[in-house]
C-alpha cells in the first residue's frame, strides 16, 4: 500500500455515514483526527527506540503524514 493510499484509508476511518448527507464533521476535521493518530504512532515508535531516529517506520509515517496534509 502506498503512503497516499494509507493516508486516504486513515482519513476515511473518521468519516461517518451522516457526512454523506451533509451532517456531521468535515473532511478537514477527519484529516486532523488522522494526523493525531500519526503523531501518536510517532510517539509510540520513538518510545521504543528511546529517541528520534530516521528508521524505516518513522520515514513511512512521515510520508503518510505528508499525504494526509495534501488531501
Amino acid at each position: 500500500m502506498t503512503p497516499k493510499e494509507k493516508a486516504i484509508e486513515l482519513v476515511k476511518l473518521f468519516v461517518n455515514d451522516s457526512e454523506m448527507f451533509g451532517e456531521g464533521t468535515t473532511w478537514e476535521y477527519d484529516k486532523q483526527c488522522a494526523l493525531i493518530c500519526i503523531n501518536e504512532m510517532f510517539g509510540e515508535n520513538n518510545k521504543w527506540l528511546g529517541h528520534f531516529v530516521a528508521d524505516d517506520r518513522n520515514i513511512e509515517l512521515e510520508q503518510i503524514k505528508q499525504e494526509i496534509e495534501k488531501l
